[in-house]
């Protein structure tokens, strides 16, 4: 996970929000970029969404992108690529040839994925991963 955006500055997201500096921290790292200048903090995050967030954060890639892997998901949707690469890598089977990419992604479903996403890590993967992310929250 590398920087390589601007920050910017979320209208819904004051200096004094408790998270402003995390949330700029992965607004720079090409994680989340806002709808119309929002960062809407409080809506939910689509299947979708939450592919490009793994793929990005977790530095995942495949070669199989250039054909359709879900029957809902053409080539010409937004997260194509990035639903792609979760399929070959195991991370996601869909559900009957679907993936419902627009439906909001449950805590459950992410936890999977997310469980998925990590034990197919290296070690050494896991180490780069999680230096990244303590440079984003020093907790």
């Amino acid at each position: 996970m590398k920087q390589r955006i601007e920050a910017e500055v979320f209208n819904d997201i004051p200096g004094n929000h408790l998270y402003f500096e995390e949330i700029g921290k992965v607004q720079q790292a090409g994680l989340f970029v806002g709808i119309d200048g929002n960062f809407q903090p409080k809506a939910y995050m689509t299947r979708a969404q939450m592919a490009k967030v793994l793929v990005l954060a977790l530095n995942l890639t495949s070669t199989s992108t250039k054909k359709a892997t879900f029957y809902d998901v053409p080539m010409t949707h937004w997260a194509h690529d990035y639903i792609s690469i979760l399929a070959a890598n195991g991370i996601t089977t869909g559900d009957n040839g679907s993936f419902r990419p627009n439906n909001p992604v449950t805590r459950a479903e992410f936890a999977v994925f997310l469980h998925r996403a990590l034990k197919n890590l290296k070690t050494h993967q896991w180490l780069k991963i999680v230096d990244e992310f303590l440079r984003i929250a020093n907790y």
